[in-house]
């Protein structure tokens, strides 16, 4: 496993970069398990390294706003599990999980590597942290009241003119496919 000390741990600005780094982009048909807003399928299109991206995402209303953005030429969507997939077997040559494995049952994977690293996570104001943290499609997070209060009164301590910093710890698990019975 490729983990450095504490406090050596690389920090990753564009998750990208790193795919570039650790796997072989170039031409791969990808399809990219609980894409929820694909952004990171739209970089991967658009960046070129990549033929196609299947988008798959779990949750409805994520993927209905998925298919209601303006299309991406080598860009589709499917409304499917990770653990379910409708594509045909040997379809793709590379499937992607960002943020979103934990999701998933354990399956038939032999783990190849391990890749900590940090990334920053900057949010413009509360609005922005509650937006994307706690808003999200497919999570009933509820927050009001005094709780909510005390989350943003946490939060605003964070707060500079540039905008709430954090650092974020990831985590990158490579894994390969176990073939069974020569299949």
């Amino acid at each position: 496993m490729t983990e450095q000390g504490v406090g050596a741990r690389e920090l990753v600005g564009d998750e990208l970069d790193l795919l570039r780094r650790l796997l072989p982009l170039d031409g791969a048909r990808v399809v990219d398990l609980g894409c929820g807003g694909a952004q990171m399928s739209r970089r991967l299109v658009h960046s070129g390294l990549v033929k196609s991206v299947v988008a798959l995402e779990v949750d409805q209303t994520q993927h209905a706003a998925n298919i209601a953005a303006p299309p991406v030429p080598a860009l589709s969507f499917l409304l499917a599990g990770a653990d379910a997939t409708p594509l045909p077997d040997q379809s793709h040559d590379l499937a992607l999980m960002f943020k979103s494995l934990h999701h998933v049952p354990l399956g038939l994977f032999a783990q190849v590597d391990e890749i900590h690293f940090d990334t920053p996570l900057v949010f413009r104001d509360f609005q922005d942290f509650y937006e994307r943290m706690v808003g999200v499609t497919h999570s009933d997070i509820k927050l009001a009241g005094e709780r909510l209060e005390q989350v943003r009164r946490c939060f605003e301590t964070h707060m500079t003119p540039a905008g709430a910093r954090f650092v974020r710890p990831m985590r990158v698990n490579l894994l390969r496919q176990i073939k069974l019975n020569g299949l």
